[in-house]
């Protein structure tokens, strides 16, 4: 996993929580989390399947969501499948890094 980039930085999600108030916020993560895990499966499948082209933009969107709730080690291991996907293959090396990252983002979001 990366060590200079945090997991989880709560400031991120604390600005959405001052923007929409804190029920609301608690639902987005929820979501935020749901959409995680689902990622997981449906982003190894892209990759076991050899489609660069599903992988580059499922890897792209969670990426950016990623970012958006503070997930900065997520949204940085996303951004590698991506580029790599771009340019045709995506290593196991990035898909090792990626489901590590969405492990430890789940439970640094719990």
């Amino acid at each position: 996993m990366m060590t200079d980039v945090p997991t989880f930085d709560p400031d991120p999600f604390e600005r959405i929580k001052a923007d929409v108030g804190e029920e609301t916020a608690r639902v987005l993560m929820a979501s935020f989390r749901a959409e995680v895990e689902d990622a997981l499966e449906a982003l190894f499948a892209h990759h076991d399947g050899g489609n660069w082209a599903l992988l580059d933009v499922e890897s792209h969107a969670l990426k950016s969501t990623a970012r958006t709730f503070g997930a900065l080690a997520l949204g940085e291991a996303a951004e590698r499948v991506e580029k790599e996907a771009e340019a045709g293959g995506v290593s196991e090396e990035a898909m090792a890094m990626l489901r590590e990252t969405i492990i430890a983002t789940l439970e640094a979001t719990t």
